[in-house]
């Protein structure tokens, strides 16, 4: 009877014991979202191209560097004289609404295309922006920059600002 008892004992505590075993074995799983955002193509466009006036250059002896903000405030100093209308360049960009787009501005020499003399353009734009509610008006923004003139750099000289903007 006592081993009859023992088994008994011995096949119920088998049988407590397999019981989570048996249940841990069972798969346990657990959902996660899946997001994505999907942006629409961003699309540039130049408005304006941006314009320093004319430049009146008496004989200097050093370089004398003028220079046009993103507000169109021009900044001409003595002894060079400046005249004309002044303007910033102006794009457009349109993508998603409130995104932020990173802009990035390269640098071009302006060149002489008769003798290829060249003049030292630094773009001064916005690095980042962030578009609208409604992205589909999207939003313009300025870019000026500075130009250094050198002794005996009389001549027309031309350029081209290479913006460039992606989703941030």
């Amino acid at each position: 009877m006592q081993l009859r008892n023992l088994f008994a004992t011995l096949s119920l505590a088998g049988a407590l014991f397999a019981a989570p075993g048996e249940a841990s074995a069972q798969g346990k799983s657990q959902g996660a979202k899946v997001k994505v955002k999907v942006l629409k193509p961003l699309s540039l466009t130049s408005l304006q191209d941006l314009d320093f006036g004319t430049v009146a250059v008496p004989t200097i002896a050093s370089p004398v560097t003028i220079s046009i903000g993103q507000d169109g405030t021009l900044d001409c100093p003595a002894p060079l004289a400046c005249s004309g209308v002044a303007m910033p360049a102006l794009y457009n960009v349109k993508g998603s609404k409130e995104a932020a787009v990173i802009v990035t501005i390269v640098a071009n020499d302006l060149v002489n295309p008769i003798d290829g003399s060249r003049l030292a353009f630094t773009p001064d734009g916005p690095d980042r922006i962030q578009l609208p509610n409604n992205g589909n008006k999207g939003l313009d923004f300025a870019v000026g920059g500075a130009i250094r003139i050198e002794p005996d750099s009389s001549g027309d000289y031309e350029g081209t600002i290479e913006v460039v903007v992606d989703y941030e």
